[in-house]
């Protein structure tokens, strides 16, 4: 028997059963072989039941498959709240009194000036751009109290006449360009203490869209601030985490021991790309927020980044190093 000869149910299971996903084509193909299988002018006998159970197996077999298909989650969901319940069953962060939780964060920030505070120093735009370097060391102590190490970097302009522009208004003292600035703050906790935060996802992030609004630009933003803080609690950390994983993020890659790599986009007000990195504990270890179309007005080149960072997880260390 040729291909082209072949019986309308030995073509529906060949179409089930190759290692191509059927499309809508197919699920429509396959229903319409077994109807002319059910009205084929077979004599009744063995031979036509088994053709006709094999028609039902067939369309049966591509419905599983698109049902299967609609309810599972993408591969960037699946592993965020894979690593949301990692965390779940991890302990909380505990500072015994004689040490400190350290962190080290590395980060770039798009700085902006207006043409009226730079004294009559004439720029190309209507305002000076230019991205801003800084380290950051922290210490909290078992009472939050907070140790602070800020180094800030040579800025990274876009043109030269921003740069000679920036130093001739005398922006690098304003920005403490090559100085290292210590300070303590008495609390450390920061986002964790603006309320009580739900640890529910479904609660947690309706609770983040009446405070900041309703897109999901800025729940995004509140829930990367909130992985940021050293000492959020884990039940937290997993409802922030699943509150993440249904804003459709996208698996930019994944490493064998678990950790992943995501994005997410957004059209409006502007075109942006939030792209961060979850290693295997669920911390958050870098973020990056792209402006896809960039800024004209400001000079700006399309894909620049309006923030990138990395951060170390928190670990315990004793007060050798404290500044």
């Amino acid at each position: 028997m040729t291909e082209t000869s072949l019986h309308p149910v030995d073509l529906a299971l060949r179409a089930v059963t190759t290692t191509f996903e059927p499309s809508r084509a197919d699920f429509d193909s396959a229903r319409v072989m077994l109807m002319e299988a059910i009205s084929s002018t077979l004599p009744p006998s063995r031979s036509r039941i088994r053709l006709l159970w094999a028609a039902v197996i067939a369309l049966s077999m591509v419905i599983a498959f698109f049902l299967v298909q609609t309810t599972s989650t993408s591969p960037a969901e699946a592993l965020v709240t894979e690593l949301a319940r990692v965390v779940e069953t991890t302990d909380p962060l505990v500072i015994p009194d004689d040490l400190f939780a350290y962190t080290l964060t590395e980060e770039t920030a798009l700085g902006e000036v207006e043409r009226e505070a730079l004294d009559g120093v004439e720029i190309p735009h209507d305002s000076l751009a230019y991205g801003l370097p800084q380290t950051r060391e922290t210490w909290i102590g078992d009472e939050g109290t907070a140790r602070l190490s800020t180094t800030y970097f040579r800025p990274v302009f876009f043109s030269s006449a921003d740069e000679a522009a920036y130093y001739a208004a005398g922006l690098d003292q304003q920005d403490k360009i090559g100085e290292t600035v210590i300070e303590t703050q008495p609390d450390a906790s920061g986002i964790l203490d603006e309320m009580d935060w739900p640890t529910d996802p479904a609660q947690l992030e309706a609770t983040i869209r009446s405070l900041v609004g309703d897109t999901d630009l800025v729940v995004l933003e509140t829930c990367l601030k909130l992985l940021r803080a050293t000492l959020i609690p884990p039940q937290l950390r997993t409802g922030v985490l699943l509150v993440v994983a249904g804003l459709d993020p996208e698996l930019v890659d994944e490493s064998p021991d678990g950790a992943g790599t995501f994005s997410v986009s957004f059209e409006s007000p502007e075109p942006k790309r939030w792209t961060f990195t979850l290693d295997a504990t669920g911390h958050l270890r870098f973020e990056e927020l792209i402006l896809v179309d960039g800024d004209p007005a400001r000079g700006v080149p399309p894909g620049t980044a309006e923030y990138t960072a990395t951060y170390t997880v928190p670990r315990l260390v004793d007060g050798a190093d404290l500044p």
